[in-house]
């Protein structure tokens, strides 16, 4: 069974986590690479869109499995769950990539109208299992992981385009996409995370693990070298600053980035961010799915709290304004949304409000990024005493 990208809900994603949890998870670890093109027969969790917008988050995964599963027999999918809050976190300790990317993109803009690129995107370049892939994904808006690979490392190597607008691409189009993971996981196929290492995409590895549906022999690009930096990395060591006191009437805001309402804070408001980020462009298909996960969080808000739910759009500074002076409201309180282009989004709009605003974070946070400013190993030795903390 595979999860519906519908789903937009935490009680349909807890029923789901249930089943995947007994019929697919016992077999994560040995048939999880197999892309066999059904999602009825591939053995991943499919969660990573409902991950991503925090209806349901990597805690608590964490707990329920740990409740039905031994710590050895799912160690790799766990490794999983970490590795997604080790792209964030890396990030953080090292926003240049945030601002480099951008540039990149405003500098190869350009290159989208070569040949070599149109027939890409088009699903024209003659092999096959990558059109078939980029055809999966402007129509699904999903790849699985393992093809995701193959995919990064044919567009880099050998139809040689820039990683950036493959990383672009799967930014519009995937619902799962998530600014960190995404950027980061291509930098890495590229050869540009750990430098000198790179992902190759072997026309036999396909063949095996799509259970021979695709063989690209003599196709590919099966001795490249790595892409070179053009800079070291800087350091920036992430400080997780906790919010001030809540001194007047407090406010919580809710964003797409989190729709988990999990926080021990009192309050007296809930804002909800009515449609999707409008700075981070998006295919139709994506766009509508995360509108959905809004209007769903709205209305489960909304029978909670019926009279403390206030709505913004990213138009109406203006008229938030007047709500918060009218009801005296002064902080807000919201969870950080990470290094992406809803952050600076978040922090403009709030500002234009004339509102002070505090992040949040949690217990998942603190436990984590402080431990992912280098590679993954560093996090990875940290990861059993952590899930004794969370558990």
């Amino acid at each position: 069974m595979n999860l519906p990208i519908i789903i937009n809900n935490k009680t349909e994603v807890l029923k789901y986590l249930e089943i995947f949890s007994s019929e697919i998870l016992p077999n994560y670890e040995k048939m999880r690479n197999f892309d066999f093109g059904e999602n009825s027969k591939n053995y991943v969790s499919r969660l990573s869109p409902v991950i991503v917008r925090k209806i349901i988050t990597e805690e608590m995964i964490t707990k329920y499995i740990l409740k039905i599963h031994s710590f050895k027999k799912i160690e790799k999918f766990l490794h999983e769950l970490f590795w997604r809050s080790y792209w964030k976190g890396f990030l953080e300790h090292h926003p240049i990539i945030y601002l480099s990317y951008y540039r990149d993109l405003e500098r190869l803009s350009m290159q989208k109208k070569t040949v070599k690129y149109k027939r890409a995107i088009m699903g024209e370049t003659n092999i096959l299992c990558f059109d078939h892939w980029m055809k999966e994904l402007i129509s699904s808006g999903y790849l699985h992981n393992h093809s995701r690979m193959w995919f990064a490392s044919i567009w880099i190597f050998t139809l040689e385009l820039p990683w950036q607008l493959g990383a672009e691409l799967f930014m519009t189009n995937l619902f799962d996409a998530d600014f960190a993971s995404n950027t980061l996981s291509w930098r890495w196929v590229a050869g540009l995370h750990t430098k000198g290492k790179h992902y190759i995409a072997f026309p036999e590895n396909i063949k095996k693990y799509t259970g021979g549906k695709f063989y690209p022999k003599d196709q590919l690009n099966t001795r490249p070298l790595p892409l070179l930096a053009e800079d070291d990395l800087e350091l920036v060591p992430f400080k997780l600053i906790e919010s001030k006191k809540i001194k007047k009437i407090s406010c919580l805001l809710i964003h797409e980035n989190d729709l988990s309402l999990d926080t021990d804070l009192e309050f007296d408001f809930i804002i909800i961010q009515k449609s999707p980020n409008n700075n981070q462009i998006r295919s139709q298909h994506v766009f509508n799915y995360i509108l959905s996960c809004l209007n769903e969080t709205y209305l489960s808000v909304k029978r909670k709290y019926p009279s403390k739910v206030i709505t913004f759009d990213w138009l109406e500074e203006e008229n938030l304004s007047k709500i918060l002076i009218k009801n005296n409201i002064k902080n807000i309180h919201l969870k950080y949304p990470y290094q992406n282009l809803l952050k600076y989004q978040l922090e403009s709009f709030l500002k234009k409000c004339s509102v002070d605003f505090y992040y949040t974070y949690t217990n998942w946070d603190k436990l984590v990024l402080p431990h992912c400013s280098k590679g993954f190993f560093k996090l990875k030795k940290e990861i059993p005493s952590i899930i004794k903390k969370v558990i």
